[in-house]
């Protein structure tokens, strides 16, 4: 019998220490090995992954990387720059470049589009309803507030003060398109923004006049422009704008032809509308005749035609007047002549939504005879040369006929006579 070979203690040991293949530890450990390993891979993935991208980006410059994203995208990269390192706000600001007229309209007409498209969808058209306001609000106060802050940029820059009236020109269409609602409470997002406006503006004129008294000149004929526009969005609004005139007048109005403050101390006349029944009511002057010096005017109804005319009317300015019924039914605007050419105007806008205009459907249509024949009419009278143009909302011939008689019988005896 073979003596057998006696077992060391480290033997013990070794097999006390070692751990079996069913020793939750023994597979604790291979697992931490295998995840490790796994981890491994998967770094060196990622690290070649991102050298590969690397080397394929630094073909391109920059720039070039830059031209390849469209505008949203590359707003959220600064945007996203100025989140994460928001010292580099200060230089992009004064890299960026300032808003242009065309920049800033482009950017309103983008809104204006999203706030068209977000009404809930209609066969009998956009809803006017609390629903569809609540479903518009946001787009629609996104429109409003950048209304606002583009009117308070261009009225605090360095900018020309006929790129500051064009935008607020641009900007109070835009105001007027907004929704009209069902619910008057929420209209007043549109007459407070009115409001605003009417504010901007009369900075603009405060600063236009500003610029005089430092050597700026400005053409008559932009003037007028301004003066025109301004008067436009006071009829469209109901006389929101009156104050800005009366400023307007005050301090520009001197250029083309606006009667001094001193003048019109006593310019508050009354005028009359005779109806059909030939009864007559007073009323007080509004704000354009005071601005331009208008003496009194009558108005009447004819109850076959159904259109306001004129009857008598006279200024003390011939050739630079405005007439403005009070229900804005018709407006005439002269210009006065400058290098040879001056602009007449003639127009008959809708009149509120309780009193539309004669023909339910509002065009437009130029009367050739009758600008060839007033443009002759002023080149004899004042030896220069006019460009005139009449506009009239009507589709009954009838009446073009008959508007067409009487503005020329009008303005022969106001012009001419």
């Amino acid at each position: 019998m073979q003596k057998g070979r006696k077992r060391r203690i480290s033997d013990d040991e070794d097999m006390t220490l070692a751990p079996s293949a069913a020793d939750p530890s023994f597979q604790f450990g291979k697992t931490l090995q295998s995840n490790l390993r796994t981890d491994m891979k998967a770094k060196a993935a990622d690290n070649s992954s991102k050298r590969t991208k690397t080397d394929m980006t630094n073909h391109l410059s920059v720039r070039k990387l830059l031209d390849t994203l469209d505008k949203t995208t590359l707003v959220d990269l600064v945007n996203g720059l100025i989140d994460s390192y928001p010292s580099l706000q200060p230089e992009i600001e004064k890299n960026i470049p300032a808003p242009t007229l065309q920049s800033v309209s482009q950017v309103i007409n983008d809104l204006e589009y999203k706030l068209s498209e977000s009404f809930p969808y209609s066969r009998s058209g956009p809803i006017r309803d609390d629903y569809s306001y609540n479903r518009v609000k946001g787009h629609l106060m996104d429109l409003v507030n950048a209304l606002q802050e583009y009117a308070d940029h261009f009225t605090t820059s360095s900018d020309f003060p006929t790129t500051t009236f064009s935008y607020l020109h641009f900007a109070t269409l835009v105001a007027e398109r907004l929704p009209t609602w069902s619910n008057p409470t929420h209209n007043n997002i549109q007459r407070n923004l009115y409001l605003d406006l009417v504010k901007y503006w009369m900075k603009a004129i405060e600063q236009a006049t500003s610029k005089i008294a430092e050597g700026k000149i400005y053409g008559e004929q932009v003037v007028t422009e301004w003066a025109k526009n301004l008067m436009q969005h006071n009829s469209t609004t109901n006389g929101l704008f009156s104050e800005a005139i009366d400023l307007f007048a005050n301090s520009l109005g001197w250029i083309i032809g606006f009667s001094s403050p001193s003048e019109r101390s006593s310019a508050h006349q009354s005028f009359s509308i005779v109806s059909p029944t030939t009864t007559a009511i007073s009323h007080r002057c509004p704000t354009v005749f005071t601005a331009l010096n208008i003496p009194p005017v009558i108005f009447h109804m004819d109850p076959q035609i159904k259109i306001h005319q004129f009857t008598e009317l006279y200024s003390q300015k011939p050739i630079h007047f405005q007439i403005t019924e009070m229900n804005k039914s018709f407006m005439i605007w002269v210009g006065r002549p400058q290098d040879g050419l001056a602009d007449l105007s003639i127009a008959m806008p809708a009149m509120n939504k309780n009193t539309p205009p004669p023909g339910s459907n509002l065009i437009t249509q130029d009367m050739s005879d009758v600008s060839v024949d007033l443009s002759r009419r002023l080149a004899l009278r004042y030896g220069q040369q006019f460009i005139v143009s009449i506009n009239i909302p009507s589709d009954d011939q009838m009446m073009m006929a008959f508007v067409e008689k009487k503005i020329t019988t009008l303005l022969k005896d106001i012009i001419v006579n």
